[in-house]
């Protein structure tokens, strides 16, 4: 849709712009969610090393939970962008 009406991200808001960054940034948190703290998690339980699956879950935890405020504020830049720029 960008680059049929727009014709490319050059012309696009800032806040597209904005909104592409954050996703970067969660999708890269995501990548280390699991290339890290998720398989450390499955092998701690596998060996049933119960405080270092515990240390991994809240590695985990935090993780998710940022990722859920970029989230949220994804959102509020994509629906609110519009009329700032």
């Amino acid at each position: 849709m960008i680059f049929a009406i727009l014709g490319g991200m050059a012309f696009a808001g800032i806040h597209v712009h904005i909104m592409n960054g954050i996703a970067l940034v969660m999708i890269c948190l995501f990548i280390y969610l699991n290339i890290g703290p998720y398989r450390k998690l499955q092998v701690a339980v596998v060996t049933e090393k119960w405080s270092d699956g515990g240390i991994n879950l809240g590695k985990i935890r935090r993780i998710v939970g940022i990722n859920l405020c970029l989230g949220l504020i994804n959102v509020v830049v994509g629906a609110g962008g519009r009329f700032i720029s």
